[in-house]
């Protein structure tokens, strides 16, 4: 049977309009046929696919990638450059409107903060970079790594940004 195929980190579904047997570029709310290849054979409401069925397919697939960004030529230059005083990797754009917000001195937090090289960029504008959260450990492992290259001393946590402890204290 024909259908669209939709991906959600680990989650396949392939999806048809109800009734019609049309495949359809968008799925119909709350029904979505899941199946492996060609084989349609559960039905599965959407309430189904919880937010932490989607989150962890989603931080699976970010440690997944993550060994690939932290090593070779690329990665060893981002690791010699975050060690050199002035160190950025924010765009002249991104540069200018941080500095005419007048942030210097100001604590900074970075949702998502992958492998926190941007967070660790603000150290450059003198925003003090404090703290990065992020899902995947193989990409804080790197920010470890950059934040030691550059010689901040920068608070990581791994957690589900849906569901963040009590204590992650209170930033600028």
């Amino acid at each position: 049977p024909s259908g669209s195929n939709w991906t959600f980190g680990a989650i396949r579904t392939r999806v048809r309009h109800a009734g019609r047997g049309r495949p359809s570029p968008h799925p119909p709310d709350g029904l979505l046929w899941a199946g492996s290849g060609s084989d349609e054979t559960t039905v599965r409401r959407m309430a189904e696919i919880t937010r932490k069925d989607i989150t962890a397919a989603n931080r699976s697939a970010w440690n997944a990638s993550a060994p690939l960004h932290g090593e070779g030529t690329q990665w060893e230059q981002l690791v010699e450059q975050a060690a050199r005083p002035g160190f950025s990797v924010l765009d002249p754009f991104l540069t200018a409107i941080l500095e005419g917000l007048e942030l210097k001195g100001k604590s900074a937090v970075q949702i998502g903060c992958n492998n926190a090289r941007e967070l660790i960029s603000l150290a450059a504008l003198g925003i003090r970079p404090e703290l990065g959260i992020d899902q995947a450990s193989g990409f804080l492992s790197q920010a470890e790594q950059l934040a030691e290259a550059a010689g901040l001393e920068l608070r990581l946590l791994e957690a589900d940004i849906y569901d963040l402890p009590s204590d992650v204290g209170q930033f600028d």
